[in-house]
């Protein structure tokens, strides 16, 4: 490559490319004529910078050939691209692309809902079919474990057992519907304090709402050295 002849491509698309000023001693600047007189200067090649096209490229079924910048590396017409050029699974069939020299993205900005008051907090790590949920099953296990002590209060009094008013809860039965209640209740204490912890490191953080997912949109982009 050293003391060749390469034609350099790219795109009119600031501040990558533009025209220069007046008076400049050169007729493009930009971070992509930057990064091409380096890469001569490392490398030891004299180049042509023509930023003249218009499109990236894209594969044209009907004719089967592609246009635009990628066009010219396939057609072999040019050497090198250097642009803001968008790296995409058709093109790197195509050509070959070099690492990316710059990253970057925009994002979505949205205005936050008021600040959420205390006991709303509270309640906000389980939503409100999981509370409701929650308190059936309480009900439930509540109404069960009653029922099978008045079960066995009433075989008391059938014996005739001493102490047959007091609160019994050595039967196999009771003991169970006691495990099967503590195992329920540490599980939803967990679930609910994790929960807790993240809504008040993040009080804000939410999706935005009232939108469909094509109307918010996060474009990132790598601009990439392109080569033969």
């Amino acid at each position: 490559m050293r003391n060749s002849q390469l034609k350099i491509l790219s795109i009119l698309s600031p501040p990558f490319a533009m025209r220069a000023a007046e008076g400049s001693s050169s007729a493009y600047e930009g971070i992509s004529v930057d990064l091409a007189r380096e890469i001569s200067r490392l490398l030891g090649f004299n180049y042509t910078f023509n930023p003249a096209l218009d499109e990236y490229g894209e594969f044209n079924p009907t004719q089967q050939r592609w246009t635009g910048l990628i066009g010219e590396i396939v057609e072999k017409r040019a050497d090198m691209i250097i642009a803001d050029l968008p790296i995409t699974s058709d093109r790197q069939r195509a050509v070959d692309f070099s690492s990316p020299w710059m990253s970057y993205g925009l994002s979505a900005l949205y205005r936050p809902d008021a600040p959420a008051s205390p006991y709303t907090l509270l309640l906000s790590p389980l939503s409100l079919e999981l509370w409701l949920a929650t308190a059936i099953t309480y009900a439930l296990l509540a109404l069960i474990y009653a029922y099978i002590n008045s079960l066995q209060r009433r075989g008391l009094r059938r014996l005739g057992a001493a102490g047959c008013g007091e609160h019994n809860s050595s039967a196999v039965s009771s003991r169970a519907v006691m495990i099967v209640m503590w195992l329920f209740t540490a599980v939803t204490m967990s679930c609910y304090i994790a929960n807790l912890s993240a809504v008040f490191q993040y009080p804000q953080r939410g999706f935005v709402e009232g939108r469909d997912d094509r109307d918010v949109v996060v474009h990132c982009r790598d601009n990439v050295l392109l080569h033969r």
